[in-house]
């Protein structure tokens, strides 16, 4: 429902006297967190300033606000909002498509966003972090603005987290708005994580761990069908699958729940594409258990012909949900992202000296060669293929 900018013909003012004051929501949250007064300056409050404390910024709210943005599907037209800036703007019109393999306004990420950034100071700032890269092309040099905006993002996300803690109890709807824009922010900063890092050593996994629990409470909630609630699971299997081989064998293992396997028997997951994986959903698990094994024979050494096996196999026969749309090009996405599991597993042999059938593994490596060849150069698609080689 639009805003009412104007009161009812039957309202009656109050006198000036008796109008209540209105208190100021704008502070940043180290001084709201302190319960002391925030000058609101821009960008780093004073008090910030003399506690020399990373300041979360001070920005003001719109003065109108989606109570539940997860029920809202489309955009409510409304005054230019006064929480959108350049970064923000860049965000919407080109970094987004970094997130997703479809074009705005069916990716989740371009302007539908705007109805959470009023609940989410964490998800904002982390949407002006990667935009900020974004325009500077991600040059190590030039990343300074980006580095600072992230730090207020992870300062902002765990206030949040401890704020998801307390609103489970006194607010249902409050609880489930910081719960999706938690998992969002944690697992947009896990992806991002490497383009940030010159060393390219930081993917990102302390965020992916940390992640799991918050997704396992939304697939346990069995309330997955809002566009950001999907989204955000199909992002974390598609990372947690494509960063299994890099997770050191003494970290703990990131693996999907049953609860979370379980929501991708149920839609929208079994009868919708998702923005990220495709339709390749309940491939990513069977990706991650490559990857992990590859990983444990690079640090350890240690064989399981048996279970190679039956991975292989499992790969092998896996077929998308069949209510699933048969698009070609996601169809050769999903065949492609099938070889990089099987290549994994090759090299795992390879590395205990098993005898591998070199054809095989070039069979696989052409087959994802090809793939590439017919993806366009500026579609996203390749964006996110790259991201899994």
């Amino acid at each position: 429902m639009p805003p009412q900018l104007s009161p009812p013909p039957n309202a009656i003012p109050r006198p000036p006297h008796q109008r209540p004051a209105v208190k100021s929501r704008s502070g940043c949250e180290q001084c709201k967190r302190r319960k002391v007064k925030c000058d609101e300056r821009q960008p780093t409050c004073s008090r910030c300033i003399a506690r020399r404390e990373t300041c979360t910024g001070n920005f003001q709210c719109d003065p109108w606000q989606v109570e539940r943005p997860w029920i809202s599907h489309t955009r409510t037209v409304t005054p230019v909002s006064v929480m959108e800036n350049d970064a923000l703007r860049h965000w919407y019109a080109k970094a987004c498509l970094n997130m997703a393999i479809f074009h705005p306004p069916v990716n989740p990420l371009s302007h539908d966003l705007s109805v959470w950034l009023v609940h989410s100071r964490a998800l904002r700032h982390t949407l002006e972090c990667v935009a900020e890269a974004h325009r500077e092309y991600f040059r190590p040099g030039r990343l300074g603005r980006a580095l600072e905006i992230r730090g207020r993002a992870i300062i902002s996300l765990h206030s949040e987290l401890a704020r998801i803690r307390t609103a489970e109890q006194s607010s249902p709807y409050k609880h489930a708005v910081l719960l999706r824009t938690a998992v969002l922010s944690s697992m947009i900063l896990c992806v991002s994580s490497s383009w940030l890092d010159p060393t390219t050593v930081d993917v990102g996994i302390e965020f992916l761990s940390g992640a799991k629990g918050l997704i396992e409470m939304l697939a346990a909630s069995g309330h997955l069908d809002d566009p950001l609630s999907f989204y955000a699971l199909g992002l974390f299997l598609y990372w947690m699958a494509f960063s299994s081989y890099l997770v050191p064998s003494d970290m703990p293992v990131v693996q999907a729940s049953p609860s979370i396997l379980d929501a991708l028997t149920k839609p929208p997951f079994d009868t919708c594409v998702h923005p990220v994986t495709g339709i390749s959903a309940t491939l990513c698990p069977l990706i991650a258990e490559a990857g992990l094994y590859y990983r444990r024979t690079v640090d350890l050494h240690a064989r399981d012909p048996a279970l190679v096996t039956d991975l292989t196999q499992r790969l092998l026969f896996w077929q998308p949900p069949a209510s699933c749309p048969d698009q070609p090009q996601l169809v050769q996405l999903a065949e492609g992202y099938r070889h990089l599991g099987l290549i994994m597993l090759c090299q795992a042999q390879s590395i205990t000296d098993e005898d591998v059938n070199n054809g095989v593994i070039l069979e696989h490596v052409f087959a994802v060669m090809e793939l590439l060849q017919h993806i366009p150069q500026q579609d996203p698609l390749l964006n996110w293929f790259r991201l899994s080689r």
